[in-house]
């Protein structure tokens, strides 16, 4: 499976803004439509990936913090752009991911997630991420593993 390593930023930021707003346009229903990335970058070359988010009440559990759900959504949504963006575009699922919660995260923090590819074989792609607090201490840890399906998704698809 090829890994299309020798794109310039520019193609690869068209690339994931073209993801993001397929996905907004597509998820409007489901759990998928609270979450908006925002500051969205990732970069081929260091295999690494960025986005921020800002905390809403719709992500609040009952104590008034945010739910642990979502912070493991939020860190599939980075890990799982940056797989699709390193694979070319290539169909992929989540297989396993484990977090560890360090501190709470308060509505309305502005959030950065930082992901890294760490390793990748034929068909699955490994993927660790942080999440940074406002004051830039560690809120959370992710370990992620996604299956790389073979075919890449049809120019259709990504067009609609």
């Amino acid at each position: 499976m090829s890994f299309q390593e020798n794109r310039t930023q520019e193609e690869v930021n068209q690339e994931v803004a073209h993801l993001l707003e397929k996905r907004n346009k597509d998820f409007q229903d489901g759990i998928m439509s609270y979450i908006y990335p925002e500051n969205c970058n990732i970069s081929v070359a260091d295999q690494k990936g960025t986005m921020e988010l800002t905390m809403t009440e719709f992500m609040s559990n009952p104590i008034g913090i945010v739910h642990g759900g979502m912070l493991v959504t939020i860190f599939d949504t980075c890990g799982g752009i940056l797989s699709r963006i390193l694979t070319g575009n290539h169909s992929i699922t989540t297989t396993d991911i484990q977090t560890s919660f360090l501190k709470p995260v308060q509505i309305k923090d502005r959030i950065k997630v930082e992901v890294k590819m760490t390793a990748r074989g034929k068909s699955i792609l490994h993927v660790t991420g942080e999440l940074l607090l406002p004051d830039g201490s560690i809120g959370a840890t992710a370990s992620m593993t996604y299956y790389i399906f073979k075919k890449p998704l049809d120019k259709r698809q990504l067009a609609d």
